[in-house]
């Protein structure tokens, strides 16, 4: 089962995050999930080197809430926050999490005040299985190009170093990493991928590199901005099997460190 939650939240203070907050996001999530399942939240931390789920930072705040040591933000204020998962346990835990939990992001104290599972509540909630995304994309007769937007910074490692530039073969051979964690019968062969996602042309981009500090005293190089990516020259079968790839990203992010809010990625084909 594949999922994205958004929920809904509520300042109960007035309190000021960093504004790169990803990794007290992730510290959020744990604690949610320990409340839920805490056999599986010790399981996923403890055992699990590849996460199976992403967390935004939180989005729809006031602009004025930005600042330049941080995000000052307002009790009684209103935002918004992702969470995604790609294997059942967890979506299953995603969805379980209620209205009136509260939770807490460094000084700031949350309350969840709405639970949005699906794109009628939200165009960025929804669950499917695998087989269901299977079947929408390799019903698609034709796919001209792919374009990824991503919607916070991503980031690769080559070798012992981080790699700010998205390389088709470094963003599909973290899909095909990620998606050998589903419950798919689907396998994949991770070198015709790999081979495939070498020779794919840069259609368009846009964006820049910079340097993302989910520390103080620690910086990973990122991208931040979007690459289309031209598939016509494939065959039918090829441009369905990454567009497989492509609309999992969408629950699953690209890169690493998309457990602390880097990587979240959007879609668009033609």
């Amino acid at each position: 089962m594949l999922g994205a939650a958004v929920y809904r939240l509520s300042s109960k203070n007035t309190a000021q995050i960093p504004l790169v907050h990803g990794r007290l996001m992730h510290a959020a999530f744990f604690s949610l999930l320990e409340g839920i399942d805490p056999a599986l939240s010790a399981y996923v931390h403890d055992t699990q080197q590849q996460k199976a789920f992403t967390v935004s930072e939180l989005f729809g705040l006031p602009e004025t809430a930005r600042r330049k040591t941080g995000l000052l933000v307002d009790s009684d204020t209103q935002f918004f926050w992702r969470v995604t998962a790609w294997n059942d346990l967890l979506s299953r835990s995603i969805q379980a999490i209620s209205p009136g939990t509260e939770l807490r992001i460094g000084s700031l104290d949350l309350v969840i005040q709405a639970c949005l599972l699906s794109p009628e509540e939200h165009r960025e909630a929804g669950f499917l299985t695998e087989e269901d995304l299977m079947a929408a994309c390799f019903s698609v007769p034709s796919v001209q190009e792919i374009t990824f937007s991503f919607r916070s910074p991503v980031s690769f490692r080559c070798f012992d170093r981080d790699f700010p530039w998205p390389l088709p073969e470094y963003i599909f051979g973290s899909l095909i990493d990620k998606w050998a964690m589903t419950n798919c019968p689907l396998s994949v062969d991770r070198q015709t991928v790999y081979a495939l996602a070498q020779n794919l042309p840069p259609r368009r981009w846009h964006g820049q590199s910079r340097t993302v500090y989910l520390k103080k005293d620690r910086g990973t190089l990122a991208f931040d901005g979007e690459f289309t990516y031209g598939t016509d020259y494939l065959s039918t079968e090829e441009q369905q099997l990454l567009l497989l790839l492509a609309q999992f990203s969408v629950f699953s992010g690209v890169g690493r460190l998309t457990g602390h809010g880097l990587g979240q990625t959007r879609v668009r084909y033609r």
